[in-house]
Formats: C-alpha cells, sequence, structure tokens
C-alpha cells in the first residue's frame, strides 16, 4: 500500500526480479492531484501548450499519456531498450494485459499520427519501434 493506492508489480526480466524487494518496500509521501483526468483532456486550456492529456492506467492507476504533435511523453508505460534503439515492456507495472492492451489502443486508436514515443527510461524510441516490440511479445 502506498497512500491509498495497492501496488501489485508483476515482472519477468532479471533486472526486475533483482529490483522488486527493494523497491516494493519503499515510501512515498502522498500528494494531492491539482488536476485530474479521466478522459482525454486539452493540454493548452491547461498550460497553454497545444496537445492532449491522455489517461493510460495499465502500467499504474493514475498514469497518463502527453501527446503534442506527433511525439508521445508516456513515462513508465514502456520503457526503451538496455542495448540498441528498440522499445522493451516496462520491468514493473499492475497489469501486463491491461498495459498492453492500452499502448496498442494508444497508438492506434488514441494517436495513430503519433511517430516519436518518449520514454522514462531509455529513449527516446519510435512508434514502429514499439509496435514491433508488442507484436513480437504476443508470439
Amino acid at each position: 500500500m502506498r497512500g491509498d493506492v495497492e501496488v501489485r508489480t508483476f515482472t519477468r526480466e532479471f533486472l526486475g526480479r533483482w529490483r522488486r524487494e527493494e523497491d516494493e518496500g519503499a515510501t512515498y509521501t502522498p500528494y494531492p492531484a491539482d488536476v485530474v483526468v479521466g478522459a482525454p483532456t486539452d493540454l493548452a486550456s491547461l498550460t497553454g501548450v497545444p496537445g492532449r492529456i491522455l489517461p493510460v492506467p495499465g502500467h499504474t492507476k493514475g498514469s497518463l499519456v502527453v501527446e503534442v504533435g506527433d511525439m508521445l511523453f508516456v513515462g513508465d508505460l514502456l520503457r526503451g531498450s538496455l542495448i540498441g534503439s528498440g522499445a522493451e515492456t516496462h520491468l514493473y507495472m499492475c497489469d501486463l494485459e491491461a498495459n498492453r492492451r492500452d499502448i496498442r489502443t494508444l497508438l492506434e486508436q488514441q494517436s495513430p499520427g503519433s511517430k516519436w514515443v518518449f520514454v522514462g527510461h531509455f529513449g527516446p524510441v519510435t512508434r514502429e519501434s514499439v509496435l514491433e516490440h508488442f507484436e513480437a511479445e504476443k508470439r
């Protein structure tokens, strides 16, 4: 439990399994949200920057994506590869299948014109590398 949010994580890779015990024991101070985003929201009305804020809760319940032009800022929804320039499944997430579904929905329906995906770690990555990774994961 962190604040009022139960955190359950799923990991598949060595690095995630290795870090899990220490990371799950971490504590964070909860902060009230300035703006609650429960549906696609116009970024310009909040910041003056043209774009959208999209709720994408597969990584964690409150995860958001910011879309500006052909760029997506996705935080920890996915990550870049440790070696090379491709996309990878993030080490931690609350719901692996929902995360995969959210990424596909984001790229195919919500933001089909995106070209670049700026991740929280080891990026940026291209839209094509994200689609290739998640297509290969299905096999």
